[in-house]
C-alpha cells in the first residue's frame, strides 16, 4: 500500500505535520511512536477512570467498556414496514409493544388519534428486520381510549396466548372497561370475550387503568386491574379479576386505596406482591404502595416515597429484574422537559421501595413515551422522539452511559418498544409528523458489548476522568473527508480515502470523527 495521503492536523508520534503535507503509511510507522492523546466528550453522568478501555458511540462521544456494559449492536435493521397508512401510536403508556416468544412474534396494542379508538396488531420480525403482517390493523372499539394489556406469562411462547385488556370511554369521563383475549400466533388473529365494565369505580376519560398479570392455574389467569385518575370524588379502587378459559372476566371485592395523585404504574414482584407507584396527594413525590394479594383480597403497606419529584408523563418498567430492581422515567420539571432515568429497588427484607436519588439525564430534546428492560444485558430502552424523530436511549446503569440511537424518519411524538430476552427490539412508531399519520414498525437488536465486540471500534484507553484517551494507532486528519462515525475506512485504487467498500479498495482505519480516522497499521 504505498499510496500518499494528506493530512493538516497534529503531532503524530512527535512529529508535527503541515497543513498540505504529504505522509507515506511507511513515515507514519518510522516515527516510532504510534500512540496519540486526544480528548473526546463525555456525557453528562457519565463515569470514565484512568484505564478504562473506551468506545465511540455514534455522535463521537466516549463510552466506557466494561464485563456487564451493554451497547446497540445495530438499530435499525432492515427498513421499517407500513402495517397501517391510517393511523400511528397516539399513547405514553408502558409497555404497549409485547414479544410474545423469544423467537419473532409480538403484538401491539395503541390508541390511535383523538375519536379513532384502540387498535390491535399482530405480527413477526426475523433478524435481518423483515416484519410480516397477515392482517390489517384491528379496531377494538371506535370509543375506547387509553388502553393497556398484559399477558398470561405461562402461555408466553405457545401458539395461543391468552391475555387482558383494560380501558376508558373517550365519551365518557367516568368508567373502567376490560376485556379478555386470546391471541393465535400462526395466524396473527385475536378472539375476544365479554366487556366487563366497572361502573364509575375509579376510571376518568384522561387516565388509563392499570392492568397486570399475578398467576395461572392452568384454566383460569388472574390480574390485577385499577385506574391512574386521582382519588376524587372518590378513592381509588382495586380489583383483582379472574379470567376463565372461555375469556369470561370474575371481579373479586373493590379495595379502596387512600386519594392520591395517580399517574400510576405496576411493578409486578411475584403474584403475591405488586408495586403501585403514584404521585403523593398534593404534590409531584413519587411514592410506592406495597399491594398484598391473597385470593382475591387485597391489603398495602407504606412502601416508601421519594425525596426528587415526578411529573407526568411518566413511564416505568412493569416488574422487578432478578437484582429486585426497575427503571422509572418522568420530567425534571412540570413542563416535560429534561426527563430523567432511573433505576429504583425493592428491598425484600423490608419490604419498601429504596428511592435512589441519582438519576441520569436525557438529551433534552427527548420524549420518552414507553421503556422496555432487557434483563440479559441489564440495559434499558427508552423509546420516544426528538424534534419529531423517533429516537431510542439505551441506557446502561451499570456505567451511567446513555447512547442515542435513530430508529426511523419523520414521525408524531409516540414511539412504543418491546425486547425479547434474545436481545430483539421492535419499535413502533408513527412515520409521518402530520394527521392522521403511518403506522410503522422498525426492528433492533441488543447484544453483550464483551461477546459481540468489535476491536476495530476500541479506541483506546482513557487516561482521566474528562475524556482524554489515549488512541492505539495514529490518526489521520483531512478536512476534505467527510466519514460516518463508527464507520471502516477505506482507500480505493485511485487513492480516494471514504467510508464506502468499493471493488479493489483497502481497509486502513476506524473513523472517529466526519474527517479524521485511527490509521491501521499492520506489517
Amino acid at each position: 500500500m504505498n499510496k500518499k495521503y494528506t493530512a493538516d492536523i497534529i503531532n503524530i508520534g512527535g512529529h508535527k505535520l503541515d497543513a498540505q503535507e504529504m505522509v507515506k503509511i511507511d513515515e507514519l510507522i518510522q516515527n516510532g511512536n504510534n500512540t496519540l492523546s486526544m480528548n473526546f466528550p463525555i456525557q453528562a453522568g457519565q463515569t470514565i477512570s484512568a484505564n478504562d478501555f473506551v468506545m465511540l458511540n455514534d455522535s463521537g462521544e466516549i463510552y466506557k467498556i466494561t464485563t456487564t456494559g451493554s451497547v446497540p449492536l445495530a438499530i435499525p435493521i432492515g427498513n421499517g414496514a407500513e402495517y397501517s397508512q391510517t393511523t400511528g401510536p397516539n399513547q405514553d403508556r408502558d409497555n404497549l409493544v409485547r414479544f410474545v416468544d423469544n423467537n419473532e412474534n409480538f403484538i401491539l396494542f395503541m390508541q390511535g388519534g383523538y375519536n379513532e379508538g384502540s387498535f390491535l396488531q399482530g405480527g413477526k420480525v426475523d433478524n435481518s428486520g423483515n416484519f410480516t403482517f397477515f392482517n390489517p390493523l384491528l379496531l377494538h372499539d371506535a370509543d375506547a381510549n387509553k388502553i393497556e394489556f398484559d399477558i398470561d406469562e405461562t402461555t408466553f411462547g405457545e401458539p395461543v396466548v391468552k391475555g387482558c385488556m383494560s380501558y376508558t370511554k373517550q365519551t365518557s369521563y367516568t368508567g373502567l372497561f376490560a376485556m379478555a383475549f386470546k391471541y393465535t400466533v400462526s395466524s396473527q388473529t385475536f378472539e375476544f370475550g365479554s366487556e366487563m365494565s366497572f361502573g364509575d369505580w375509579g376510571a376518568g376519560g384522561s387516565n388509563s387503568g392499570l392492568i397486570t398479570y399475578i398467576s395461572s392455574d392452568g384454566n383460569n389467569s388472574k390480574y390485577l386491574l385499577n385506574s391512574t385518575e386521582n382519588g376524587y370524588p372518590t378513592p381509588t379502587s382495586i380489583f383483582t379479576i379472574t379470567v376463565s378459559s372461555v375469556l369470561d372476566i370474575t371481579v373479586g371485592p373493590r379495595y379502596e386505596m387512600p386519594p392520591n395523585n395517580g399517574k400510576g404504574h405496576f411493578v409486578k414482584i411475584s403474584e403475591y406482591k405488586v408495586i403501585y407507584l403514584n404521585l403523593v396527594n398534593g404534590s409531584y413525590k413519587q411514592n410506592a404502595i406495597i399491594l398484598n394479594i391473597n385470593g382475591a383480597a387485597i391489603s398495602h403497606t407504606d412502601g416508601g416515597t421519594s425525596l426528587w419529584n415526578n411529573y407526568n408523563y411518566s413511564v416505568a418498567t412493569r416488574k422487578i429484574d432478578s437484582e429486585n430492581q426497575f427503571y422509572i422515567c418522568a420530567p425534571s420539571t412540570s413542563g416535560g422537559a429534561n426527563q430523567l432515568v432511573s433505576q429504583q429497588t425493592y428491598d425484600a427484607a423490608n419490604d419498601i421501595v429504596v428511592f435512589n436519588e441519582n438519576r441520569l439525564e436525557l438529551d433534552s430534546n427527548l420524549f420518552v413515551t414507553d421503556m422496555s428492560y432487557d434483563n440479559n444485558t441489564n440495559t434499558c430502552v427508552l423509546s420516544g422522539s426528538s424534534n419529531s424523530i423517533p429516537l431510542a436511549a439505551i441506557v446502561d446503569f451499570n456505567t451511567s452511559t446513555i447512547i442515542n440511537k435513530t430508529v426511523g424518519v419523520s414521525a408524531g411524538v409516540h414511539n412504543g418498544s418491546g425486547i425479547n430476552s434474545s436481545g430483539d427490539i421492535v419499535f413502533n412508531y408513527n412515520n409521518q409528523s402530520t394527521y392522521p399519520g403511518k403506522g410503522t414498525t422498525t426492528y433492533g437488536q441488543l447484544g453483550d458489548i464483551l461477546s459481540s465486540l468489535d476491536p476495530v471500534k476500541t479506541i483506546g484507553v482513557a487516561s482521566n476522568n474528562l475524556g482524554a484517551v489515549n488512541i492505539n494507532g495514529s490518526v489521520v486528519t483531512d478536512s476534505n473527508l467527510n466519514l460516518t462515525i463508527n464507520s471502516k475506512v477505506y482507500v480505493n485504487p485511485e487513492g480516494v480515502i471514504s467510508d464506502v467498500d468499493s471493488n479493489g479498495s483497502i481497509y486502513i482505519g476506524f473513523a472517529i470523527s466526519s474527517n479524521s480516522f485511527i490509521l491501521k497499521i499492520s506489517r
